[in-house]
């Protein structure tokens, strides 16, 4: 089974809402893919846009800026 689109998506949601742990020394996601998916979806039902085609645009543009994210 592929991760793409659904997961990659919402993989991509939880990197952008991060908190920084000191133990560890990095940055983690504060979110889980179940919560990232339920934003997803309201996003997509706010927007007027089927989840998939939502999801695999945020899927194309995660892969587009995979170096930049650092």
């Amino acid at each position: 089974m592929s991760r793409y689109p659904y997961t990659e998506a919402c993989d991509f949601i939880r990197s952008q809402v991060t908190d920084y742990s000191e133990e560890l020394g990095m940055r983690l996601p504060t979110i889980s893919r179940s919560q990232a998916s339920q934003v997803r979806q309201a996003i997509a039902l706010a927007l007027g846009m089927p989840d998939e085609e939502l999801a695999k645009k945020i899927a194309d543009y995660a892969r587009a800026t995979e170096g930049d994210q650092q």
